[in-house]
């Protein structure tokens, strides 16, 4: 839930927080182009399918050097 992932993206009294380590933290849709200025994209509580053109997106996104992380429970 959005809720669990909060504290590791975006809690500032936790030191580890991605906000803490500098980063700036958005979301955005796969079903979209990835946009060059972003850095990382973490693939968190997927609870579906992803679509075709989702998928098309992040393997450009990956074969141009983007970083990956992807967070399973």
């Amino acid at each position: 839930a959005e809720r669990d992932y909060r504290v590791f993206v975006r809690e500032k009294s936790f030191r580890y927080s991605l906000i803490n380590s500098g980063l700036d933290p958005v979301e955005i849709s796969l079903d979209e182009v990835v946009s060059p200025d972003i850095n990382i994209v973490i693939l968190a509580d997927i609870r579906g399918k992803m679509t075709e053109q989702a998928k098309a997106n992040l393997r450009h996104y990956i074969d141009r050097g983007g970083n990956l992380l992807v967070m399973l429970k």
